[in-house]
This record gives structure tokens, sequence and C-alpha cells, in this order.
């Protein structure tokens, strides 16, 4: 009974930190026990090791056994939240960064962490100028807002297609401004989705079109 609490109070901190993690954007809905576990512990690790830098500088200062206890029992969620955000939302994307260009570098082939690599390279928390095309026709253009995994029982892909996206791209005044950047290929349900650059500022809301033509 002992070992089930000891493994209980290990994953709590990683528990609170995953589940962080997963409201500010890391929203993968199925895995399985083992994997949960690992996720927790490896959570909890970081969490602990923080956790045990904060006991270790009390008893340097001398701070009393009853104020430590007290603040090591609040530390367990706000440690968990702070490791949960700061992971999720900065040093994420950096080590994605790393494992790509590692992989290219020694395998040549692009490193992706989830398990699609639409999912990995477009949710980065940027914007992304995509049109999909299904079975050789357009369904959609535009602003890239989210999809499902592919594990998922529902598939699904939110766009913000407002018409005035597909003006953008079938004008040839301006497709020095929106290329080709790449193409992923879905062979399952035969749909193409070709991501475009697109000028600095074009999604903020004061984008000015004369910058287009300048």
């Amino acid at each position: 009974m002992e070992h089930y609490i000891l493994v209980i109070l290990m994953l709590t901190p990683g528990f609170i930190a995953k589940e962080t993690a997963r409201m500010v954007g890391n929203i993968k809905k199925k895995s399985s026990a083992l994997e949960q576990g690992i996720n927790y512990f490896v959570y909890s690790f970081f969490t602990l090791a923080l956790i045990g830098s904060l006991f270790l500088l009390m008893e340097y200062i001398q701070v009393s056994v009853m104020t430590q206890l007290g603040i090591l029992i609040w530390s367990v969620p706000i440690v968990g939240v702070l490791v949960g955000i700061i992971w999720q939302l900065f040093l994420k994307r950096q080590f994605i960064k790393m494992c790509r260009w590692l992989s290219i570098r020694f395998t040549g082939y692009e490193y992706f962490q989830e398990d699609s690599l639409l999912n990995t390279n477009m949710m980065d928390g940027e914007h992304h100028l995509i049109e999909v095309i299904k079975d050789g026709k357009r369904v959609a253009a535009g602003d890239f807002l989210g999809a499902s995994f592919g594990i998922d029982e529902v598939e699904e892909m939110k766009v913000n297609s407002h018409p005035v996206y597909a003006e953008w791209l079938d004008d040839e005044r301006y497709a020095s401004w929106f290329q080709h950047k790449c193409v992923f290929l879905d062979f399952t349900h035969d749909i193409r989705v070709i991501e475009y650059t697109y000028p600095e500022g074009f999604f903020d809301a004061k984008f000015d079109p004369n910058k287009i033509t300048s």
C-alpha cells in the first residue's frame, strides 16, 4: 500500500504539469496507459527537481521545518503549473526544432513528434496560409486554426476560410507574395494541403493591402 501512495505522490506533480500543458496547447487526446505513465514521470522529474532545489535553498537559509512543509505543499501545484506552461509555450518548440535539425542532418528526413507531419508543422502557434484540395477541388483556403490527430476517431481540420483569402491566392498580381511553400499529401483520403508564404503582417487586423503593390 505504501508503494502505491509513493507512486501517486511522485506522479502528482507530473499530472498537474501535463494537464496544464494540455490546456495551453498540447491537445493530443488519446495515448496508452504506458505513454501516460511515462509522460507523468518525465514531467514529475523536472517538477520534483525544481522542488528539490527549493528545498535545498530553504535548508541553506535555515527556514523552519513547519515553514518548509507549508512551502513544499504549496509548491507542488504551483511548480507543476509553471513547468507545464514553460514546456508547452517555450521549450517544446525549441526542442522540436533541434530534433528536426538533427534528424535532417544525420538521417536525411524530417523528424516529427506527433502522429503526422501536418500537425507537427502547423501546430506551432504561428499563422499558416493554406489551401485544402479534396478530389482535385479546392474546399478551403485561409488561415489554419487547428486539426484533430490521426489517431482520433473523427479527423477534422479548422480553417478560417474567408473568401478574401482565395481571392488573394488567385490574383496573379500578388503571386510573388503568396508563393508555394510546401504540400502535405494525404494519400488515404486524396487530400492535399498546400502551404503558401505571405507578406509580413498579412493576418494583422491593421494590415494595409497597399503594401502588397509597394
